[in-house]
């Protein structure tokens, strides 16, 4: 049995490439000075995800961890410590996979309409064993040019969840 000598942990910033600008109020909220908007808008806090990015798919959405000893990324730690980290519930129940993704965001630009995949759509069409449910928790907003910020949530009329 391996022995866990990795102490206390640190997440690490996983600041990702996306095709929007944003990110100051990331910078700000980490006490960064002259915070600014860049090409990385999204902090992956808690990640084993691997982002598609434009130019293909990218391991640096992988969240870093500081150890006492190292900078490991999360995935490696897992691997080695899994009941550790994810306890032995969790392992028994569902493997080494994380199976869960946080992140912050900041966008400076309106965002369009998103939906996700359930679990089945993503095994038939995805070759992947993970849908996509979410969860948003605003903790801070700002004005994009003139317009205040605001969440639409919802369809329209007559969608049903068979139809999903």
């Amino acid at each position: 049995m391996k022995k866990n000598n990795i102490g206390i942990i640190q997440i690490l910033p996983t600041r990702v490439f996306r095709i929007y600008r944003g990110g100051y109020l990331l910078e700000k909220f980490r006490g960064t000075k002259n915070p600014q908007d860049s090409d990385y808008p999204e902090d992956w806090i808690l990640s084993t995800v691997k982002a598609i990015q434009p130019y293909g798919i990218s391991d640096e959405s992988i969240s870093k961890i500081q150890t006492i000893k190292d900078i490991e990324n999360l995935e490696v730690l897992i691997k080695h410590f899994p009941e550790d980290i994810l306890g032995k519930g969790y392992v028994r129940k569902f493997g080494n996979s994380l199976n869960l993704l946080v992140k912050l965001l900041d966008s400076s630009i309106r965002l369009p309409l998103q939906t996700h995949p359930c679990k089945m759509f993503s095994r038939k069409y995805l070759n992947s064993d993970f849908g996509k449910a979410e969860a948003w928790y605003i903790f801070a907003t700002r004005k994009i040019g003139k317009e205040n910020p605001y969440v639409l949530i919802g369809f329209k009329p007559g969608i049903t969840k068979d139809i999903m």
